[in-house]
């Protein structure tokens, strides 16, 4: 709820920039209207061409999520759910952060001014997060794995 009321307020500044997508999760609406902004309750079919328009992710920092933006070389903002959580997000987008794959804003710190910070950081940082990304796949578990199974064979 936090991440929705911290966009509101940041909305007239973010339009001039930026075309926004927003997920708000089913019964969160924002009561904002512009041509650069469009709000769902959550995307289904859609959401493999929503990511292809996509330049920049903001999103909590689940598992399953980050990881297909990661796959996608999208650049991300995580802003783990903190609140009530097991601590797992904190955890995935530390180790995000560290691979240089993802920028992490705490929720303790989301406020306007911090959020608009981050997302230019975003935007500077963005062609080396992508580059950081991509090389993630050369070094990639399976290739690994599959190296191993063809010099086997070959002997």
């Amino acid at each position: 709820l936090k991440i929705n009321q911290i966009l509101l307020t940041s909305l007239p500044k973010m339009i001039d920039s930026f075309n926004v997508i927003h997920i708000t999760g089913e019964g969160k609406k924002i009561d904002f209207e512009h041509a650069n902004y469009r709000s769902f309750p959550y995307i289904k079919n859609e959401f493999k061409d929503v990511l292809a328009l996509s330049d920049y992710i903001i999103t909590r920092a689940g598992a399953n999520s980050i990881f297909e933006f990661l796959a996608l070389h999208k650049p991300m903002l995580l802003i783990p759910l903190e609140a009530g959580s097991r601590g797992d997000q904190i955890q995935n987008s530390e180790s995000f952060r560290k691979q240089g794959w993802a920028n992490i804003l705490r929720e303790k710190d989301l406020n306007e001014k911090r959020f608009l910070q981050e997302l230019t950081t975003l935007q500077e940082q963005a062609s080396a997060m992508v580059e950081s990304q991509k090389k993630r796949h050369m070094n990639h578990p399976n290739d690994f794995i599959i190296g191993v199974i063809k010099k086997e064979i070959s002997h």
